[in-house]
């Protein structure tokens, strides 16, 4: 007896050990089946972003930059030792000439291995050749199987100063500066990496003899993508008249303690003067009521003006005014916004169009939609359409009141105004075969409702003359008058 429940208990604890086992493998299948086979992943340096993973992007690299590039080799999440690798690096597609660098080599016991190139920088269409994305791809045959990465990553001036516009004291740009007044240098910095960078930007000048007139020097950190910077400075009084040459550059530190630049130095001219030019901006509207533009007033010689005209401008209801064009001078310019040099004394213009609003209704309200709501110009001819509407008999148009041509479903509008066209329809639904107007719906409820009225009344003054003979029947009342009056007999109560 003992024997058997200790083999039962035997019995017990293996089957438990066996639900247990079987929920481990039921855990472990997906994990496994997730991470099994081969795999190559490729990438750089450039820590964070050195593109670790499937098909994946590093940071950007800059002309004779060191390129390490890695590749990791595993099977089953496990390195793979002693693994022959092939790199090749192909630069961007172009004209002048295509790079392509090819190598190989063994992984180690962590299942690594690199290789390392120099971006090149040719004597000749330099940037044309090296500039734009990089493809590196990684390859590998892992148990008979060929499996591959690959990476991009861009090559170009790191950070770099795209654009510099000269501007006066008031911000608006400017190329002609006289001694003394104030100028103002508005920057575009370039960052391509993924990550912010400390720069130190230094702006020169020299006037016409190369005798430096202004040196400007800070330092910033920058983040990806483009930013703006306006940097403030003055024109020195015994300054050189004549063009002066702007050198703008982006160094990595400042030089003194060994900085070196991210790019070439981008280059513009100013023209300083000894005297005063300025020149009057006269800005009119036609017709002169409509609005009023801002800018006119005395420019420095060189100054770029910026006008800009509103699309519309909202007058009287139903009445607007529409921008048609700028007359500077007499040259003709369509766009909303016009850029004057000032050179000499100037006059601009805008003109404006008188839009008047057409309204196109029905009556009975919506009973359709008539096509051709909206502003027009003003002395055009619109001309209006009554669509056919079932169950409805369009019978004539009126323009503000006023009808016009009975029975013609097409109407000419001149806009010289505000006008409000209305089409007019008969309602014809029919009943039992008869065409009937539409205010006979109209009167039809309360017809009815009045029929209902009188059948209750009816049927309410019956019921209650019936209860009075049968009263009049009972009693006393039929005792005394139990006969019949008309007939001359007495009626026999039962």
């Amino acid at each position: 007896m003992i024997t058997m429940n200790v083999q039962r208990e035997k019995a017990a604890i293996i089957l438990m050990l066996i639900i247990v086992l079987l929920g481990c493998l039921t855990n472990i299948k997906p994990i496994l089946s997730d991470h099994t086979g081969g795999k190559i992943d490729i990438f750089t340096q450039k820590l964070p972003f050195n593109g670790a993973g499937a098909n994946q992007s590093s940071d950007a690299f800059q002309p004779q930059e060191l390129v390490t590039l890695y590749a990791r080799v595993t099977y089953n999440e496990w390195p793979v030792g002693n693994q022959p690798v092939a790199f090749q690096v192909n630069g961007p597609a172009n004209v002048f000439y295509n790079i392509t660098v090819v190598s190989s080599n063994f992984t180690d016991e962590n299942g690594l291995t690199q290789f390392s190139f120099r971006i090149p920088w040719p004597y000749e269409n330099a940037e044309q050749t090296v500039f734009g994305e990089w493809i590196a791809v990684a390859t590998t045959n892992i148990a008979g199987k060929l499996v591959m990465d690959t990476l991009t990553f861009k090559v170009g001036w790191i950070l770099s100063i795209s654009d510099v516009v000269t501007l006066n004291a008031d911000f608006i740009p400017q190329t002609h500066f006289i001694k003394g007044e104030d100028i103002v240098f508005n920057l575009t910095i370039e960052n391509i990496a993924l990550t912010n960078k400390s720069a130190t930007i230094i702006i020169n000048a020299q006037d016409a003899l190369n005798h430096p007139i202004m040196h400007t020097e800070f330092s910033k950190d920058f983040q990806p993508g483009k930013t703006n910077l306006y940097v403030s400075s003055q024109v020195p009084t015994e300054t050189v008249t004549g063009n002066a040459t702007i050198s703008v550059c982006i160094y990595t530190s400042p030089p003194d303690i060994g900085g070196v630049p991210y790019s070439p130095a981008f280059l513009s001219e100013i023209e300083i003067t000894g005297a005063i030019e300025r020149y009057y901006l006269s800005v009119k509207v036609e017709p002169p009521y409509v609005t009023s533009i801002f800018g006119e007033g005395w420019y420095n010689k060189g100054a770029n003006v910026l006008l800009n005209a509103p699309e519309y401008v909202p007058g009287p209801s139903g009445v607007r005014y529409k921008f048609s064009r700028w007359d500077v001078d007499g040259t003709i310019e369509y766009g909303n916004s016009v850029t004057v040099v000032m050179n000499t004394n100037h006059t601009a213009t805008a003109y404006y169009i008188i839009q008047y609003y057409l309204t196109a209704k029905t009556d009975p309200a919506e009973v359709a939609t008539i096509e051709g709501e909206g502003w027009y110009d003003q002395y055009v001819n619109v001309t209006l359409t009554a669509p056919t509407v079932e169950g409805y008999e369009f019978k004539y148009w009126d323009v503000d009141g006023v009808p016009i041509s009975e029975g013609v479903d097409v109407v000419t509008v001149y806009m010289d105004e505000p006008h409000t066209a209305t089409a007019h329809y008969k309602c014809t639904l029919p009943i039992w075969g008869w065409m009937l107007p539409w205010w006979f719906y109209w009167l039809l409820l309360p017809i009815l409702a009045l029929i209902i009225a009188l059948l209750i009344f009816w049927l309410y003054r019956r019921k209650k003359r019936k209860k009075a003979q049968e009263a009049f029947q009972k009693g006393w009342t039929a005792w005394y008058y139990g006969y019949d009056l008309r007939g001359g007999k007495r009626k026999i109560l039962k």
